[in-house]
């Protein structure tokens, strides 16, 4: 049996079911308010566990679209990351003729991002010597929501970034790219925070301690990262 379809009002019948009358003290603003941050949580802990869920790649076609990376061109070195980028995962040039091009991360300090990053400013944009064909890798590190290179590229090179994406937020007609297990966890945070908040209380550090485990329970045990089994809800639209 293939995993339904949830929207956000599927979502909000739930928590309404789970408020019971409490639930008529709720505008739906204040029920998807609930629920957001329930979807937020969710993705948190699911994202720590560190197993390639969320994984989205861009395109450099349409700049309105949240995926959207621009080429790396021969004069500059420094790049916006998609909008809904949140941790890249890998570079893969796909200009013809510089497939085999290696981008290699490393940290803004690290002493070989450094040197290939003051080099390539003393020579300058014409200066191929220090361009990633000769030295071997091309060295890059994230600052902000840039991807910053070291050296200047040698060409204009297209390129797909691999990474974890963000997730969007609930809406009534709508749902973002959460696995189906982790459905009812949010629905049951959502009516924690809800009830909590008709009660000016602040949630328990053994009842988050309960759930974050069954969220990690979950997530281990929904399947390997390799498996061809359909355990998506939907896949990202972006929208």
């Amino acid at each position: 049996m293939s995993n339904p379809q949830i929207s956000g009002q599927d979502l909000i019948d739930g928590l309404k079911i789970n408020l019971g009358g409490l639930s008529n003290a709720f505008s739906v603003d204040q029920l998807l308010y609930f629920l957001n941050l329930g979807t937020q949580e969710v993705w948190a802990v699911i994202k720590s566990l560190d197993l390639d869920y969320f994984g989205d790649s861009s395109e450099s076609t349409d700049p309105t679209q949240d995926e959207y990376v621009s080429t790396f061109v021969t004069n500059q070195r420094e790049y916006n990351l998609p909008t809904n980028c949140r941790e890249p995962r890998f570079i893969e040039c796909t200009t013809a003729g510089f497939e085999d091009r290696i981008f290699e991360y490393r940290k803004f300090d690290d002493p070989l991002f450094a040197v290939a990053r003051r080099q390539a400013t003393a020579n300058g944009p014409s200066g191929g010597a220090t361009s990633g064909s000769i030295i071997g890798n091309y060295y890059y590190t994230i600052f902000g929501t840039q991807l910053i290179l070291a050296q200047y590229p040698e060409a204009t090179l297209t390129f797909k970034l691999w990474y974890i994406s963000a997730i969007d937020d609930v809406t009534v007609n709508s749902f973002p790219n959460v696995l189906h297990p982790f459905v009812k966890k949010i629905v049951d945070y959502a009516t924690k925070r809800a009830v909590l908040s008709t009660q000016n209380g602040e949630l328990e550090a053994a009842w988050k301690d309960e759930w974050l485990n069954t969220i990690k329970t979950l997530a281990l045990s929904a399947g390997p990262r390799t498996s061809t089994n359909s355990i998506f809800v939907q896949d990202y639209t972006g929208q």
